[in-house]
C-alpha cells in the first residue's frame, strides 16, 4: 500500500462558494436597507454566518493556489487542512467514517475522544472562526472532511479512507 497519500483543492469549487458568499452578502445588505428591525436582526447575524464561510474559503483558495495538500493520509494518521485550522487524528484514535448527517457533501471523522477535537478556547481569529463553527455543528468542527473543496469524490475518498484503516489496524494486530 502506498505510504503517503495526498489529496489536493479543488480551485473552480472553491472561487463558485466565494461567488455564493459575495451574492449573499449583497442580497444581506440589500434587505438590511429594504427591511423592518426584525428582517434587520437576522439578516446582521446571517452576514456574520457568510463571512466565517467566506473567510475559510478565502484561505483554502490561497492554499490551492500555493498548490499545497487538502487531505493527508499517512502510516502514522489522517491530517486534513480544508477546515480553518489543520487537525492531525492518529489512526488509532479513529473509529471510523460517517456520511449522510445534515453536512450531505462531508464526511464525519467518528474518534474515541470527540471533545479532544472541540475548540474551547479563542486565542485568534482562527479559533473565533473554529470555535464558532462548534457552536453550529453537531459534532466538533475539526472532525470533519469538507468533500466541497477537494478534488476527490466521496465515494472514492470512503473506500480509500476505510481501507487504510482496515490496513493500519491488520498492521498493527500483526505488531
Amino acid at each position: 500500500m502506498k505510504d503517503v497519500i495526498e489529496i489536493g483543492f479543488k480551485k473552480s469549487n472553491i472561487i463558485f462558494s466565494i461567488a455564493l458568499c459575495l451574492l449573499g452578502k449583497v442580497f444581506s445588505v440589500f434587505l438590511l436597507f429594504q427591511s423592518y428591525l426584525p428582517v434587520k436582526i437576522i439578516c446582521l447575524i446571517w452576514m456574520m454566518l457568510i463571512l466565517i464561510i467566506l473567510s475559510e474559503r478565502i484561505l483554502q483558495l490561497n492554499q490551492a493556489i500555493k498548490e499545497k495538500v487538502a487531505l493527508k493520509l499517512d502510516g502514522e494518521g489522517l491530517t486534513n487542512f480544508t477546515p480553518i485550522k489543520t487537525v492531525c487524528i492518529p489512526w488509532n484514535e479513529i473509529e471510523g467514517f460517517q456520511t449522510g448527517l445534515y453536512r450531505t457533501n462531508s464526511i464525519s471523522i467518528k474518534v474515541s475522544n470527540p471533545a479532544r477535537h472541540k475548540t474551547t478556547t479563542i486565542k485568534d481569529y482562527v479559533s473565533l472562526i473554529a470555535y464558532l463553527n462548534d457552536l453550529f455543528s453537531s459534532r466538533p468542527y475539526l472532525l470533519w472532511i469538507d468533500m466541497d473543496v477537494l478534488n476527490i469524490k466521496k465515494t472514492e475518498l470512503l473506500a480509500i479512507l476505510h481501507k487504510r484503516q482496515l490496513f493500519i489496524a491488520s498492521k498493527n494486530q500483526r505488531n
